[in-house]
């Protein structure tokens, strides 16, 4: 019943949340003072609530931080999309008649199917080296292209998540005592479970983003991928896509992430779904500014 009246008082004006703000904080540590100093300090209208606002603008500026290793990232991916992608097609037809004229001095005396398979075989591996040599001239090799930019996301998701998590819990702080959207109080978890599910939405869309924005071409040319995918597995050869099963795995971590959200403080499950709403606009910017480098498809040059 006090924590209800307390609430009530907190959130119905400031001079009160100065109040609180000055209280003792023997337990905290002087990164979480120095963050709710600097929440009390912000001239926020009367109607934001200062820590839920902070929050909010510490994730913006955190992620704005990181933005400049991202677009790292989409530069590589375009030069590999750009210069690399079309000198190994180039190159395809004439691998292929070498190998195929190699096979035929080192004796090959099979039928059709089985100089496929073994000229499939043979030249995977020229394939790989020659798009490895590419990535290294470029300088657009796939692992730092794809491990970077969403290592340094990790590096202050995690302890940012500590961190909102450790202050909530700490009953000096007046996370208690605040409340935004549907949650009560910044210490609590959110009994709606609007917050959670928000969070796992815009996961989710993020996961599927991707597709959003491929121009026609690339659509084809990845339903063209999944039909000879679909067509060698049916007479015995199965690849592995492990870009098919990344998205299958970030499809469950968006479900985890509703029962994760659900379980801790108001404050990081704000912050969760205030980091994925960025991370959904930045995925958006990065493939405006792609399909911006890479030009319009040849489908849209006939207006189609």
């Amino acid at each position: 019943m006090f924590r209800t009246c307390h609430r009530g008082l907190r959130l119905s004006s400031h001079p009160h949340h100065r109040f609180r703000a000055l209280a003792p904080r023997r337990d905290l540590s002087s990164v979480a003072n120095s963050f709710l100093d600097f929440a009390t300090a912000i001239p926020y209208p009367a109607s934001f609530p200062p820590y839920s606002s902070t929050i909010i603008l510490v994730t913006v500026l955190t992620r704005i931080a990181v933005l400049p290793i991202a677009a790292w990232g989409n530069n590589r991916m375009l030069r590999y999309q750009q210069l690399v992608i079309p000198q190994i097609e180039k190159r395809k037809p004439y691998i292929w008649q070498e190998e195929l004229i190699k096979m035929r001095k080192d004796g090959f005396r099979g039928d059709k199917e089985e100089a496929r398979k073994l000229l499939s075989k043979r030249i995977q591996p020229i394939f790989k080296g020659l798009e490895k040599q590419l990535c290294k001239a470029y300088r657009c090799q796939k692992i730092p292209t794809m491990v970077v930019p969403p290592l340094s996301q990790m590096a202050l998701f995690f302890p940012l998540s500590i961190f909102f998590g450790g202050v909530a819990a700490d009953p000096f702080s007046g996370f208690d005592a605040e409340s935004f959207m549907t949650l009560t109080s910044l210490s609590l978890p959110d009994e709606t479970l609007t917050v959670p599910i928000l969070v796992g939405l815009i996961t989710m869309a993020n996961v599927e983003s991707s597709t959003w924005f491929m121009t026609v071409t690339e659509k084809q040319a990845v339903a063209q991928r999944e039909q000879q995918r679909k067509d060698a597995a049916s007479k015995g050869v199965h690849h592995i896509v492990p870009a098919n099963g990344i998205k299958q795995a970030l499809r469950v971590v968006s479900v985890l992430r509703i029962v994760f959200a659900a379980q801790v403080s108001g404050a990081v499950a704000l912050y969760w779904a205030t980091s994925s709403l960025c991370g959904l606009f930045q995925t958006w910017f990065m493939e405006s500014l792609r399909r911006r480098k890479l030009g319009p498809s040849p489908s849209n040059n006939k207006g189609i």
